[in-house]
């Protein structure tokens, strides 16, 4: 989805496309938060993490997928995702 479009939608649009309120919030926070996208790829690992949980709706486990995912942080790793705690279980033959 754009920016631009969501900036524009009304919430009803948005809620068609199957987001929730709370969802729809947090895009709003998201477009209106002042993220430098391009100057997160200079900052540091817990720099880039302070800074994306500023903006309402963006917990820590979204800020270590976005720094994982779209800036290739390899060190960064969303530790408490339980699906991955459950992955790592069985793939290292873990006890429980």
């Amino acid at each position: 989805m754009e920016q631009a479009y969501v900036a524009r939608a009304e919430s009803e649009d948005l809620a068609s496309l199957g987001l929730s309120r709370p969802k729809i919030s947090y895009a709003h926070a998201l477009l209106q938060s002042v993220l430098d996208y391009d100057g997160l790829a200079r900052l540091q690992d817990e720099s880039v993490l302070s800074a994306l949980t500023q903006v309402t709706g963006i917990g820590y486990w979204t800020a270590e997928v976005y720094a994982l995912q779209a800036l290739g942080r390899a060190d960064v790793f969303p530790h408490g995702d339980l699906a991955l705690q459950e992955a790592a279980r069985l793939v290292f033959h873990l006890s429980t």
